[in-house]
């Protein structure tokens, strides 16, 4: 985009054959708007400094605004033109101005600065984090690769998971997905490519997962690796933090630069609790869950394990008979096909649509099987006392995962005195968020949670993270091999706090810190904000693609759908009229979104291409979250299905917000 309002369009397209179809030129013009504002702050056709602060302030609610802001913006402008025959005058155009407005370096429609506090206990933030990372597609034969991991870590991830297995003569570490066809990789490949690439998005901690399958001996291997990898990066806890039994994690700030290894403790220090102990705790999980159950007048229900390598193998069985199906979309072409592939579809799509049918025994056995917590539950009883064989792995583990083996789920989230990790399958959660979601939010207060996809997700597709956030999941681990809705706005969700990987919590999910008020996602909150949007215009389509990409016989045919991702009574989604035949739409069309939980509100925007005779084409997306968005008339780039930006493809919109401030929202 140069400024020139002159710039002219025309094409011609083939029609059966030997028919020719002319579209006239089209001038890339300022809209009205943009041309009274213009005129509202320019003297003699030229905004100076002094008038474009005064725009800054008025139309795009920077209250802070400077002169020497408005300098910053004029000098970037006309650094981007050149000038041998004249020297320019010191002021924007109209022309000028309105290349300003269509320029997201500089007129970006989100906050890109980290404004979160950043001292307070890793518990309170939501954490950026990926399922399976070393997966490069399919959770069933895909390879595994440093690949992934890479992509990730620079995309700003901050939780890497890694299943670590025993080669086959048991002298080596192997990462993949076990009881699967996937080729394996080296763990200390893995390792290495971690190390080189966690602080280059972000400074703040990286956290690895272990689902550990080792042997004592690989576990001290693994120890052995880590620490010679990773040397002074790795943070381990003191000596008097035995186990890593804090009663409070370090905060991001402690822990900057640092890369912190999570998992459950070998099993002899497991065994290191006498069975007085053992009985004591589960006496005051027994009395915690009576008080509960009172509470909420309804007894917790324990569900019993099943077997798993027997019945995974059947749930393998029955997949095979579609699993071409289900990886088509692995490898599609991703800007041409529909959003409705497997990746793609709304995170209510349920198991059976998928194709397989599990018996409830076979449910139960996925769910559980990519949990790391789930290998080696304590065995209380075992008649052993402290036998300490594999010190070094206990040693490097900074964030202590596990669950009390038989524990019903309810009684798994009973906060204790030592914080911990535990991990949730997404249908193990979405059973307790409506069975008792107040024991969720006292948990992650101080506890992490981790919430990984439905074992039977195969194509690596992903879920609805609201449903983990709202009751305070700081990690819902996400498939970053995939693509679809639900990790665009995984994505969109963590631009937040200049897209450092942490994010800070709402303050109506710390129950202690309010007075004892316990926030209930399934009532119905009052409006606290109204977003106003105007859709205004889109254009980079034509420079970036071909003319016949979207429509063999003519110019494409954009219409744009908006609408508001957060909790149920938050949801809606609306859409634009198709602008038939033009690379360089105009909609300039209103929207009104009320809005009752900003904290956890994106607005979701995409872009598609009107077909008559098929499915209408991806033209781009974007999601942002609402805390982060700019007032006032503003550009916002666009990405592919993949959640990357598409250079210079680009919507110009106007953002008005009304309501509570957004300091009032996350504190």
């Amino acid at each position: 985009m140069t400024g020139d309002l002159s710039q002219v369009t025309h094409e011609e397209f083939a029609v059966c054959g030997c028919f020719k179809r002319s579209f006239g030129p089209h001038h890339l013009m300022a809209p009205p708007l943009v041309e009274k504002l213009f005129q509202k702050y320019a003297d003699h056709d030229l905004i100076t400094p002094e008038k474009l602060r005064l725009f800054l302030i008025e139309e795009q609610k920077e209250a802070a605004a400077t002169v020497e802001d408005a300098e910053k913006i004029l000098n970037h402008q006309l650094t981007k033109e050149k000038h041998f025959l004249r020297k320019p005058k010191h002021g924007l155009t109209l022309a000028q101005f309105f290349d300003y407005l269509l320029d997201p370096t500089i007129n970006l429609g989100m906050n890109t600065e980290m404004h979160h506090d950043m001292t307070l206990p890793a518990s309170a933030y939501y954490v950026y984090t990926g399922h399976n990372s070393y997966l490069t597609g399919n959770q069933l034969s895909s390879d595994c690769s440093v690949e992934p991991i890479i992509d990730a870590l620079k995309r700003g991830v901050r939780v890497i998971e890694l299943d670590l297995w025993p080669s086959k003569n048991d002298t080596a570490i192997k990462v993949y997905h076990g009881r699967t066809m996937t080729a394996p990789v080296d763990f200390k490949e893995c390792m290495v490519a971690i190390l080189n690439n966690a602080f280059i998005k972000s400074p703040y901690p990286v956290v690895i997962t272990f689902e550990d399958h080792l042997t004592t001996e690989l576990q001290a291997k693994a120890a052995e690796i880590t620490v010679q990898v990773l040397g002074n990066t790795l943070w381990c806890p003191d000596e008097d933090a035995k186990w890593s039994k804090f009663t409070a994690f370090p905060s991001p700030e402690d822990v900057k630069r640092r890369i912190l290894i999570s998992t459950k403790p070998p099993k002899e220090f497991q065994k290191g609790e006498k069975h007085a102990q053992i009985a004591q705790k589960k006496q005051s999980i027994q009395e915690a869950l009576r008080k509960e159950s009172q509470k909420q007048g309804a007894p917790a229900e324990t569900p019993k394990k099943e077997g798993m390598i027997g019945a995974f193998r059947r749930v393998l069985t029955s997949a095979t008979k579609t699993k071409n199906r289900e990886l088509e979309a692995s490898g599609p072409d991703e800007l041409k096909s529909d959003d409705e592939e497997p990746e793609a579809r709304g995170v209510d799509e349920t198991v059976t649509e998928r194709g397989v049918d599990l018996t409830p025994s076979d449910k139960a056995v996925v769910e559980e099987d990519d949990d790391e917590d789930t290998d080696n539950d304590d065995n209380d009883d075992d008649d052993e006392l402290d036998h300490v064989k594999n010190p070094q792995y206990a040693r490097i583990i900074s964030i202590r995962a596990g669950k009390p083996k038989g524990a019903s789920l309810i009684e798994t989230l009973v906060v204790d005195e030592f914080v911990k990790r535990v991990s949730l399958s997404e249908p193990q959660l979405e059973k307790v968020a409506e069975q008792n979601p107040s024991a969720l939010i006292k948990f992650t207060e101080k506890n992490l949670l981790r919430i990984y996809p439905y074992g039977l997700r195969f194509n690596s597709s992903n879920y609805n993270p609201m449903v983990g956030w709202s009751h305070g999941a700081q990690m819902v681990a996400f498939n970053m091999q995939g693509y679809g809705k639900p990790l665009w706005l995984v994505h969109g969700f963590f631009k937040a706090n200049g897209g450092c990987g942490f994010v800070r919590k709402p303050n109506f999910l710390f129950p202690t810190q309010n007075g004892g008020r316990e926030f209930d996602p399934r009532v119905q909150q009052p409006h606290k904000v109204t977003l106003k949007v105007k859709a205004i215009m889109g254009l980079g389509w034509k420079e970036k693609f071909s003319k016949s990409y979207f429509d063999a016989f003519s110019p494409p045919d954009f219409y744009l759908k908006i609408g508001i991702a957060g909790l149920p009574q938050d949801v809606k989604k609306m859409k634009t009229d198709p602008i038939e035949d033009d690379w360089n739409p105009r909609w300039e069309a209103d929207f009104v979104f009320p809005i009752a939980v900003p904290e956890l509100a994106l607005l979701r925007v995409e872009v598609r291409e009107y077909d008559m005779a098929g499915k209408d084409d991806f033209g781009g997306q974007t999601c942002i979250p609402l805390s982060e968005i700019k007032q006032g008339y503003r550009s916002l780039p666009l990405n592919d299905k993949k959640g990357n930006e598409w250079a210079g493809v680009r919507l110009f919109m106007h953002f008005e917000l009304e309501g509570e401030k957004f300091q009032n929202w996350c504190g």
